[in-house]
C-alpha cells in the first residue's frame, strides 16, 4: 500500500475508543526469508515436534513467569511449572504473588 497512514489511523482511532493498553502493528516481510513463529500452549516435546515437522520457531511467553529460568528447563527437560492463573493480570494485584515469587529449578547453578 503506497500510503498506509489513512487506513491505519482510522483503525487506531476506532480501537482507542475501547481503551486498549497496547496495539501491535508490524510491517510485512517479503515472502522469501520470512519466519513463522507459533506460540501458545507448547511443551518442550510438542515444540520440538512442531519445529521438526513444520519448521519455523516456537515462542514461549506466559511460562517465563512461573519458570524464570525457562531456557534451562527446556534445554535440560526439567518439568515446567504451570503457574497460578488466578494471580495473573488481576487489577489491583500489587503483590509479587504469581509474578516474581517463583523459584529457579534446583538444577540451576546460577541462582
Amino acid at each position: 500500500m503506497a500510503d498506509p497512514k489513512p487506513q491505519f489511523s482510522y483503525v487506531v482511532e476506532k480501537l482507542c475508543k475501547h481503551k486498549l493498553a497496547y496495539i501491535h502493528v508490524m510491517e510485512p516481510m517479503p515472502a522469501e526469508g520470512s519466519t513463522f513463529i507459533s506460540t501458545h500452549g507448547y511443551t518442550r516435546n510438542t515444540a520440538i515436534e512442531t519445529v521438526d515437522k513444520k519448521g519455523g520457531l516456537i515462542g514461549f511467553g506466559r511460562l517465563f513467569m512461573p519458570n524464570p529460568d525457562l531456557p534451562l528447563h527446556l534445554r535440560k527437560g526439567i518439568a515446567l511449572e504451570r503457574g497460578d492463573w488466578a494471580t495473573w493480570y488481576m487489577g489491583g494485584n500489587l503483590t509479587p504473588a504469581g509474578y516474581s515469587d517463583w523459584l529457579f529449578a534446583p538444577e540451576n547453578d546460577q541462582q
